[in-house]
């Protein structure tokens, strides 16, 4: 029992923590050369119902992101605004789920 009452303790501490922690985000400006490319520190969004939170380690951009960049890649219903965040591509750990998540799965999310 104790060693729950522990277990509990320390996730409590770790969400606590994430609340007061931000994240570093590269984002696009606008569409052009890579003077458009920033980084900014951002908080730590909370997930809604129905989605997860990923503690992202690694990402990369695909040719696809490269050309949105530039303005000259077509999506379904258009480009997102500016400023947003690039990156289809990672790899990290679900850190948090929302309401109603019972099987975690990521999806793609294309902009903040």
């Amino acid at each position: 029992m104790a060693a729950q009452i522990n277990r509990d303790s320390k996730d409590s501490e770790v969400k606590k923590s994430m609340e007061e922690q931000r994240m570093q985000a590269v984002l696009l400006t606008g569409h052009g050369g890579y003077d458009k490319l920033v980084t900014r520190e951002l908080p730590i969004p909370k997930p809604e119902t129905g989605q997860v939170l990923v503690r992202v380690k690694t990402s990369g951009l695909n040719f696809a992101e490269l050309h949105c960049r530039q303005g000259l890649y077509q999506v379904p219903g258009g480009l997102p605004p500016c400023p947003f965040s690039m990156g289809m591509e990672c790899a990290g750990v679900v850190e948090e789920v929302g309401s109603g998540v019972v099987q975690p799965k990521v999806i793609l999310i294309l902009y903040n």
